[in-house]
């Protein structure tokens, strides 16, 4: 038995205050749980047989939860028991985390609750494996395989036999004041965005600015443009002036967003307000509607059924915890959202944007959030987040029905080059730049849970007929990998990408492959090494 108590209160706090919830969690892991039976007991001591929901479930699949058990490996359940708080379970996948959340308070019951001086709140959580023979054996061996596991090198199978096409893939234009520039725009080129978006919140009036240098930079690049416009009014004058300040610039728009000030997710009336104003200066341009916040606005106001516009959200990996560990564990659960909305839409999702931070807050009860300027994490610039980036094109370009995928910004904090330093790129650039070059991608799939934890693998063919496979290190420890080929080649060539040579390609990102070093390998299941949080390149030679 594992006991965890948590115990608040006493004399030492002088005052009062407010809480919505206060006390334990517990996260079980989706892999071991989605879609497997579990029973739930509440706390009149009633036992449900039931499980674990396969996909995203808007709303808390269990309430009034006093135990669950489940099984976690042949013959071995685990049982985690919850005292001294009304405890409910929630799909965190609504918000891309790769859990489910056992936690009290309920959501029913109204907040905030005052809690008074010398108040005192006791909550326990009780878990138990039942059914393990020799626990401290099975323990051992757990450990023992753990530390042998330090040792082995990751097993990378690729398959070029089976390829697929890869989903469009876009970038925001900048929020902030950052601006673009001549050599900026040249490294742009290079990424070969299929489109860029720009955010238009109508009741600002820097809106049609905006539009009209995004017009700009979208024809320079050979690029269409998403744009997200935000409404605040209903008798559609703003859509007018939109339609107005794009007539006579032959704005290249492939896609409308269509969101609305006062609500989480779309209601079907704006997109018909919208259409109905601006299809006609934007022929042949589709429509997206739903939430610019997480799947779960969507998931919980879902797009009709026979609605012929496309359902629309946006990811990121932090609504509930910062660390790198649960941002890597949390790239699983981006699939899970393509994969349920396929349960009540039959059209292809818009992903938009991907990004390191939330935006805002779709929960805030104090009224509508009006970000001038979205958040910025300081790991923007870092491998990390090269690494993080090649991990969720990994699962997003894999899943379908999916229209398209932006991801950050162009220049600035939250973007692709730092708007401070004339042409200087960030390492996620080069992730972009190189999958700008994939025509076609290739199976690929990264052996053992532990190992996928640590590493992102994408592989694809050039349009030139080379073969490449990207690689991520999402750790600080230097990966030792094995390929397993399906297809047989002569020999590669490794280039990698890490702090030490970033200097070296920092302001020549066309050109650093020709400034680093490759290594050739052969045989039959050649063996590298990524550095930590480094990126491998290896291209394979008929």
């Amino acid at each position: 038995d594992v006991l965890v108590e948590l115990g608040l209160g006493g004399d030492a706090d002088d005052g009062a205050g407010h809480r919505n919830r206060i006390g334990l969690c517990v996260l079980h892991p989706i892999k071991d749980c989605s879609g497997k039976a579990c029973v739930i007991e509440h706390a009149n001591g009633v036992r449900e047989s039931t499980s674990f929901p396969e996909f995203i479930s808007p709303f808390q699949p269990f309430t009034d939860v006093h135990g669950i058990q489940h099984e976690i490996e042949s013959g071995v359940v685990v049982e985690v028991r919850f005292k001294g708080e009304v405890f409910e379970t929630e799909d965190q996948r609504n918000w891309t985390d790769a859990s489910f959340k056992t936690y009290g308070t309920p959501l029913a019951k109204p907040f905030p609750v005052l809690v008074r001086k010398g108040e005192r709140v006791t909550q326990a959580v009780t878990i138990t494996l039942l059914g393990a023979k020799d626990l401290v054996a099975t323990t051992a061996a757990v450990a023992a395989d753990l530390g042998s596991h330090k040792n082995n090198a990751d097993v990378v199978v690729v398959d070029f036999d089976r390829i697929r096409d890869r989903h469009p893939i876009g970038f925001g234009v900048a929020a902030g004041d950052a601006r673009m520039t001549a050599p900026m725009m040249s490294c742009l080129r290079l990424m070969r965005p299929n489109h860029l978006r720009v955010d238009c919140r109508l009741w600002r009036a820097d809106w049609e600015m905006r539009l009209s240098e995004a017009i700009g930079q979208a024809r320079a690049l050979d690029a269409s443009l998403h744009v997200a416009i935000f409404l605040a009014g209903d008798d559609g004058s703003e859509l007018r002036r939109v339609a107005a300040g794009c007539a006579g610039h032959s704005a290249p728009i492939s896609l409308w967003l269509v969101f609305h000030r006062n609500e989480k997710s779309t209601s079907s009336r704006w997109v018909f307000l919208a259409r109905s104003i601006l299809e006609s200066i934007s022929p042949g341009a589709g429509f997206a509607a739903g939430t610019d916040a997480n799947f779960a606005e969507l998931n919980r106001n879902r797009t009709p059924r026979d609605a012929d516009w496309f359902p629309c959200y946006s990811i990121n990996p932090q609504v509930h915890a910062v660390d790198r560990l649960s941002m890597i564990e949390n790239l699983a659960a981006q699939a899970d959202t393509v994969g349920t909305m396929r349960t009540f839409s039959p059209q292809p999702a818009v992903i938009s944007p991907v990004t390191l931070l939330p935006r805002g807050n779709p929960v805030a009860t104090s009224g509508p959030i009006d970000h001038a300027v979205p958040p910025a994490d300081p790991r923007q610039s870092s491998f990390f987040c090269a690494g993080w980036t090649l991990g969720s094109l990994s699962v997003l370009l894999h899943e379908d029905p999916v229209h398209s995928v932006t991801y950050f910004e162009t220049v600035g904090p939250r973007g692709l080059m730092d708007a401070m330093e004339e042409g200087g790129v960030s390492p996620v650039y080069h992730v972009f730049a190189g999958v700008a070059e994939l025509g076609k991608l290739a199976e690929v799939e990264v052996l053992d849970g532990r190992a996928a934890l640590r590493l992102a693998a994408l592989a694809g063919i050039i349009h030139d007929g080379r073969k490449q496979l990207w690689l991520a290190n999402l750790n600080s420890v230097p990966a030792d990998v094995i390929l397993n080929m399906h297809t047989k080649f002569e020999s590669a060539c490794v280039y990698r990408l890490d702090e030490h040579h970033y200097q070296r390609t920092w302001q020549t990102p066309d050109a650093w492959r020709r400034t680093v070093t490759g290594e050739l390998l052969s045989g039959a299941n050649p063996r590298l090494v990524v550095p930590g949080f480094g990126l491998g390149v290896i291209e394979f030679l008929a």
